[in-house]
């Protein structure tokens, strides 16, 4: 079982938005076969917010799209609390964009780019990187938002 806590403090989200979100959420949390209860924060922020986060704690002082911390620790988690996710609704609307595809994808990629984050996948390293991009491409192939090399 699992339960998103989403914070959007400036609505930017669509009650269709927060059903996509849920719906990545919940094919990520199905696909890694996790059965513990787990919940994660997902902050819905603006790039003002983005920037000053990234300032913080990465000392890049520009807006990113999204930032994961994770609680996850050794491939144990130590309480329900999976982690907090910050997600700029304006990066995800300029990439959709930049990108030339979707808001719901660009949305459904971020989402679940910060979730693997929080369940320990990174790609900084380019085996890595075929590992955890690989699981996102799958996961919008599920929710019906692009093909596995989209």
């Amino acid at each position: 079982m699992f339960d998103v806590q989403i914070f959007d403090e400036k609505k930017f989200l669509s009650k269709k938005d927060i059903s996509l979100i849920k719906k990545v959420s919940k094919f990520i949390f199905i696909e890694e076969k996790l059965k513990n209860k787990i919940i994660f924060e997902l902050h819905i922020i603006d790039n003002n917010e983005s920037q000053k986060i990234n300032k913080q704690y990465r000392n890049k002082d520009y807006p990113t799209d999204v930032i994961s911390f994770s609680f996850w620790e050794e491939g144990l988690l130590k309480t329900a609390l999976l982690g907090e996710i910050y997600l700029s609704y304006e990066k995800v609307v300029s990439q959709a964009e930049e990108f030339k595809h979707s808001f719901e994808r660009e949305l459904g990629f971020l989402v679940s780019h910060g979730i693997y984050h929080l369940l320990g996948y990174d790609h900084e390293e380019e085996d890595e990187a075929k590992i955890m991009f690989g699981k996102q491409y799958q996961v919008l192939k599920l929710c019906g938002l692009g093909s596995v090399n989209d």
